[in-house]
């Protein structure tokens, strides 16, 4: 007759072991996890910047093409679209640049506007630089208003 049954059973020190191993995996785990949050705020981050830029461009180029008349005054800053239907006002500063009442773009910028090929500081423009810095990059945009015969025509006489 047998007084005592063996039970099968894990040791308290491999249980111990186990515990071990788990608390190291949720460790490793969690830094990575850290990790992959970091990386993706900082593409995220970049994609908007990237983005902003991409519909700057967008919208100057798109008003550009669609009316004929630029003129920039330098004192209070405006570039002001014309076409024989409607006029369309930028402000354009060191730090943002403004269609309308809507704020296209925040950040370090510098500008600077060209007839001909030739810098202008006020008056008729039929193109712009803009220089967007941007941590330790810079991004260049260059948007110009397309020409017609008639314009090329009236600059020969």
């Amino acid at each position: 007759m047998k007084l005592f049954n063996k039970i099968q059973a894990l040791t308290l020190t491999e249980i111990m072991v186990v515990l071990a191993l788990t608390a190291i995996v949720a460790a490793l785990s969690f830094s990575v996890l850290g990790f992959t949050t970091k990386s993706m705020t900082v593409v995220s981050k970049n994609y908007q910047v990237t983005n902003n830029i991409r519909l700057l461009e967008s919208r100057l180029t798109q008003d550009f093409a669609n009316f004929n008349t630029l003129n920039y005054n330098a004192r209070s800053q405006v570039l002001q679209l014309a076409n024989p239907i409607t006029k369309l006002n930028y402000t354009i500063t060191d730090s943002y640049i403004i269609r309308a009442k809507d704020t296209l773009f925040t950040g370090d910028l510098s500008v600077q506007y060209l007839n001909a090929g030739t810098p202008v500081q006020q008056g008729i423009t039929d193109a712009i630089k803009v220089a967007i810095k941007i941590q330790s990059k810079t991004h260049m945009l260059f948007i110009n208003a397309p020409t017609d015969g008639a314009k090329i025509m009236q600059a020969w006489e």
